[in-house]
C-alpha cells in the first residue's frame, strides 16, 4: 500500500512539474487584503532570485510589515520534483506589538483594580495575555479575563484574534482556565475538553447540534477493549474506567461520540455511532 501511495504521489508531482516564481505584487496585495485587512503597498525588496519581500503600511494603525514570497524545491528522497511557492509574514508579531503599546495603560489599571499580575509579549500567539491571581481571589478569573479580552478586542476591530485566548493561573501557577475569544466565555479545563469534542462533532457534520453529555463505566458500553488506543499522558482505559458520552443530533436523529480512541477499519478515531451518509 505504501509503495502504491508513493507511486501515485510521484505521478501527480511529475504531472505538476513546473518552474515557479515568487508571487507578483498584485497577487500579494490580494493576499494581504484577505488575510490582514486594508493596507498600502510601500516597496519591494528582492532577497534573491527565488525570494521577494513586499512591504505594506496598515491602513488603520499605520505600522509597517512585510509579506515574503519564496520558491522552494519539492524534494522526495533527495530528488527534486518541481517547485512550490509559499508566503510568510511578520504581520502577526507587528500587530501584537503595536497593540501592546496601545493597551498597556488599561492592562495596568486592571492589575491595580483586581490585585493581579498580567503578562504579555509572547512569541506563541495562541494566547495574548496571562493573568496571575497571586493574592487569591481565583473566583474572579472569569470576570478579570473577560475584562482583559475586551481590552484587546477593542483594538482588534478586524477580528484577527478570533481564535485567541486569555489564560488564568492561581498563585501556584496552576491554570484555572482560559477566556475564549471564539466562544466569548471563560472555559475551565473541563470546559476546554468539552469544547474539543463539540468541534470534533462539528467536523463529522457541520449541522450537528450538541444535546448533552453523560458519564458511563466503560464495561457498560458496546466498545471492545481490544480496539481501544491509549492516549499519551492519560491513564490506560480499563473495564472500570469512566468515559464521557457526548450526544448530538443530525436531521432529528440522535448520535453520540465517546472520549475513547479506537482503532477501526477507518483508522484511529474517537468512537462514535454516527455514520456519514
Amino acid at each position: 500500500m505504501r509503495k502504491i501511495t508513493k507511486s501515485i504521489l510521484l505521478g501527480m508531482l511529475t504531472i505538476c512539474l513546473c518552474a515557479c516564481s515568487p508571487a507578483s505584487k498584485e497577487e500579494v496585495e490580494r493576499y494581504v487584503k484577505k488575510e490582514f485587512g486594508k493596507a498600502e503597498y510601500v516597496r519591494t525588496e528582492e532577497i534573491d532570485d527565488k525570494t521577494i519581500r513586499y512591504y505594506f503600511q496598515d491602513d488603520q494603525y499605520d505600522f509597517e510589515y512585510y509579506v515574503t514570497s519564496e520558491v522552494n524545491d519539492i524534494l522526495i528522497d533527495g530528488a527534486k520534483f518541481g517547485e512550490s511557492e509559499s508566503k510568510g509574514s511578520n504581520f502577526e508579531k507587528v500587530y501584537y506589538e503595536h497593540a501592546l503599546e496601545q493597551v498597556q495603560e488599561e492592562l495596568a489599571a486592571l492589575e491595580t483594580d483586581y490585585g493581579v499580575r498580567i503578562l504579555t509579549d509572547f512569541d506563541e500567539l495562541y494566547r495574548l495575555a496571562e493573568v496571575y491571581f497571586e493574592a487569591g481571589e481565583e473566583a474572579l478569573a472569569p470576570k478579570v479575563t473577560k475584562a482583559v479580552k475586551e481590552v484587546f478586542a477593542a483594538y482588534d476591530t478586524r477580528n484577527y484574534w478570533a481564535e485567541r485566548h486569555i489564560y488564568a493561573y492561581d498563585a501556584g501557577e496552576i491554570r484555572l482556565g482560559t477566556y475564549s475569544f471564539k466562544y466569548d466565555r471563560f472555559l475551565t479545563p473541563e470546559d476546554e475538553e468539552d469544547v474539543l469534542f463539540y468541534e470534533r462533532i462539528e467536523m463529522l457534520n457541520d449541522e450537528a447540534e450538541f444535546v448533552r453529555k453523560e458519564q458511563k463505566v466503560f464495561k457498560d458500553t458496546n466498545i471492545s477493549l481490544q480496539d481501544v488506543v491509549d492516549v499519551l499522558g492519560s491513564e490506560p482505559v480499563t473495564e472500570d474506567s469512566m468515559v464521557t458520552y457526548y450526544y448530538f443530533t443530525v436531521n432529528g436523529e440522535i448520535y453520540y461520540m465517546v472520549d475513547v480512541l479506537v482503532d477501526s477499519e477507518g483508522g484511529i478515531a474517537w468512537y462514535t455511532n454516527y455514520q456519514e451518509e
